[in-house]
């Protein structure tokens, strides 16, 4: 059926392209007329819903469109209920057993195993066969600190020179001056004396800070049975 549309309805009464009825405003505007199209089309669509729910037409039973509404619906529902039973017969598992899987729950689900074997241990992805391995655990690899002390040698540190300068001016008495003065060398050519200048730091370790405390969701292995 349609809604009416005859040239006195009641343009887009509900909403755009929604014609209804309209009274009659007396100098104004007549009352919309109804037509035996119309009617036939709200009679047929009524009883023919009925009729499809199996139920007889009566014109003392006023229910009987809703009753029939609901019927429909019901062997609508049985109907898809018994086609997704026998799509899915023999097929109850969907997994074939000993399929494994990762589930963010402490027990396995029914109808699964949970594997003990793997414990404290980070997933890898792999593109070829899948295995373990690895010493460490886990939480002993992930955690806050700092990586091992270590003293620096010689030829681990920095190539560096130390200066110093004669502070007397060139003075016999003290000092470089005095050094070279008081040197026992004899013969010609220039006296070089053997000087020392203090050391300085500590041969102390140093460390490197670290923190490799991720964050993580515990999972469990199941294998179906």
């Amino acid at each position: 059926m349609k809604r009416i549309d005859t040239t006195d309805r009641a343009v887009d009464l509900f909403g755009a392209g929604k014609d209804g009825f309209r009274e009659q405003i007396p100098g104004v505007s007549q009352a919309t007329q109804l037509t035996a199209q119309w009617f036939n089309g709200v009679q047929e669509a009524i009883a023919r819903t009925i009729e499809e729910a199996g139920i007889a037409l009566s014109a003392a039973d006023y229910d009987q469109f809703t009753t029939a509404v609901l019927q429909l619906m019901d062997d609508r529902v049985s109907a898809l209920a018994e086609t997704v039973t026998s799509e899915l017969a023999g097929k109850e598992d969907v997994f074939p057993s000993g399929t494994r899987l990762l589930f963010q729950q402490s027990a396995a689900p029914v109808g699964w195993t949970k594997v003990t074997t793997h414990d404290n241990k980070a997933l890898r992805v792999v593109s070829g066969a899948a295995g373990s391995g690895g010493t460490l655990d886990f939480t002993s690899a992930f955690v806050n600190g700092s990586v091992g002390a270590h003293a620096l040698t010689v030829a681990e540190m920095p190539s560096h020179s130390h200066t110093f300068s004669n502070e007397d001016g060139g003075d016999p008495v003290g000092g470089i001056g005095y050094l070279i003065a008081s040197s026992s060398q004899t013969g010609v050519g220039t006296v070089t004396p053997n000087a020392t200048i203090s050391s300085t730091g500590g041969s102390g370790t140093h460390t490197h800070t670290l923190n490799l405390d991720v964050k993580y969701v515990d999972v469990i292995i199941a294998s179906k049975d």
